[in-house]
């Protein structure tokens, strides 16, 4: 059995309410595809949403991307799967590149995907933990739901 409150109490409310979050993030993406590493909580409308327009994979916006592999892989939801890999492509396409076989990542604007700071980490052992923690959410999934 899934345990998310969803279909722990059969209320799809809560899962319903974290899709129309998601969606709202997705609508908000800029047109190359990055969501900013800030929120705007009192925002009225998506295109006033982001108070920062920097876009990396590092600590705060990597939740976003963690939260729509997991959405994929707990309710089969195809569209978070789909936004996955939307996303797996401008990380790919814009932030990452390789140097002395290295895979590096940017800090960039999400608009233009240009670099903002001249600031790049080599996230190899970032990569390496976030594949071992796919490999365990499936493990998980096939054994518990």
């Amino acid at each position: 059995m899934k345990q998310t409150e969803s279909y722990l109490t059969g209320d799809m409310k809560y899962y319903n309410a974290a899709k129309k979050n998601l969606q709202l993030l997705k609508n908000a993406q800029s047109s190359i595809g990055f969501v900013g590493s800030t929120i705007n909580l009192t925002a009225t409308s998506s295109q006033h949403l982001w108070l920062a327009t920097d876009t990396h994979i590092d600590a705060g916006i990597d939740s976003y991307y963690e939260y729509l592999l997991k959405c994929w892989k707990l309710f089969a939801d195809n569209d978070c799967l789909q936004w996955w890999n939307d996303a797996l492509y401008s990380i790919t396409t814009y932030l990452s590149y390789y140097q002395s076989q290295n895979l590096w990542f940017i800090i960039a604007n999400m608009n233009t995907g240009k670099i903002v700071r001249n600031v790049c980490f080599n996230n190899n052992i970032t990569i390496y933990i976030i594949y071992v923690y796919v490999y365990i959410i499936h493990i998980y999934v096939y054994v518990y739901i």
